[in-house]
């Protein structure tokens, strides 16, 4: 009869925790986001929609005539949020980190925890349609 010999050579010592190091990093398939784009057509006119910045989320407030329905907001020509609703006279506040690219990678609105320094906000647009509308981003909170 013949027996396994339980010492283990060295090789299969450097190579066991490779292979374990290997494996335990790979953390399966990432799905690919495919986001909307930024629009192609040039931005038409600005309206008097004041976006104010305090630290991780952006305040507008409505000032014009005018209801945006269905619409999506965009951050810096980059990053986009849908917008159900900014009828004429409303303020909502809007979490920056909930922008997203189109890979699905978030806005860096900082904050406490935040490893990354804050990006600016510096322009914000609504999209409806096939219409580009800049806002007035009149500042930010530090």
């Amino acid at each position: 009869m013949r027996t396994l010999n339980s010492s283990i050579s060295p090789l299969a010592t450097l190579a066991l925790p490779a292979l374990l190091a290997l494996t335990a990093c790979a953390g399966g398939e990432r799905d690919i986001v495919n986001g909307p784009v930024y629009p192609t057509s040039p931005q038409g006119s600005v309206v008097n929609i004041q976006v104010l910045r305090d630290g991780t989320t952006a305040t507008l407030t409505n000032t014009t005539v005018q209801t945006f329905t269905g619409a999506r907001l965009w951050a810096n020509q980059w990053y986009s949020l849908p917008l159900t609703s900014l009828k004429p006279g409303e303020t909502i506040t809007v979490d920056l980190a909930q922008f997203k690219d189109r890979y699905g990678n978030p806005f860096r609105a900082g904050g406490f925890w935040a490893v990354d320094n804050p990006e600016k906000l510096v322009l914000m647009q609504i999209e409806q349609g096939d219409k580009l509308t800049g806002l007035v981003v009149i500042g930010q909170a530090e």
